[in-house]
């Protein structure tokens, strides 16, 4: 978990600091954001180093259940591996594309895969339609969530990546998981409902300046009218 959060921060920070959001140098910027949290990270693992250890030793169990699972599937129904389903402590939650994968075949799989790619696709492309800063960082931020856990859980899933337990946004049967992730959806709806129609403000030029008696400001004419 520490991994995925600290991966979503990190590009968040990198595309913040490339579009200019911070008063920094981007050079800088980039390499606080890339060298100060690893010796953190490191520290933090280093502290839980015992329960890190019994952790991966009961995550791997179940991971070498599940890739077995997986890699007896047939491309439709059913597989004798279904039989060990019930000994696996919350498949349904954990593990739920090897149990649908265990139960109907890699069709299920390719189809879920093809939802899911065709949701993240979409959701980008609305993002990129975004005229605010403010909005962009938002969405992305709901989006890179979901898109996190979505690409752990796969790998996990079908036997790629030993990593600890990981929710399949809207498919793990996990009340709190489902809560999050529909209220992280909820901001992304609500960004790009009004965020097409409102842009960033222009920033205020200092009063040494002098502005242009007209001037076209994100699609509005304006008079700027000076007085002695």
């Amino acid at each position: 978990m520490l991994i995925m959060l600290s991966l979503v921060c990190v590009i968040m920070l990198t595309y913040a600091i490339s579009k200019g959001w911070f008063s920094i140098n981007k050079t800088v910027g980039l390499l606080m954001i890339y060298i100060i949290p690893l010796p953190f990270i490191g520290l933090v693992i280093y502290q839980n180093l015992n329960y890190v250890n019994y952790g991966i030793e009961t995550s791997n169990h179940y991971f070498n259940m599940a890739r077995d699972i997986v890699y007896n599937a047939k491309l439709i129904g059913a597989s004798s591996s279904s039989l060990f389903v019930p000994y696996m402590q919350n498949i349904r939650t954990d593990y739920p594309l090897a149990y649908l994968i265990c139960k109907y075949g890699w069709i299920s799989f390719a189809v879920i895969v093809t939802v899911f790619t065709a949701f993240i696709s979409i959701a980008f492309l609305q993002i990129k339609k975004q005229k605010s800063l403010l909005g962009k960082l938002t969405s992305h931020a709901a989006l890179l969530t979901l898109t996190v856990q979505i690409l752990f859980s796969t790998l996990r899933n079908i036997g790629l990546l030993p990593v600890y337990a990981v929710t399949l946004p809207f498919f793990s049967s996990n009340s709190v998981s489902i809560i999050i992730n529909m209220f992280l959806v909820g901001i992304m709806l609500s960004v790009f409902k009004t965020g097409n129609l409102i842009g960033d403000s222009p920033l205020p030029k200092l009063a040494s300046e002098k502005r242009k008696t007209l001037e076209l400001i994100n699609g509005k004419v304006t008079i700027n009218i000076y007085r002695k």
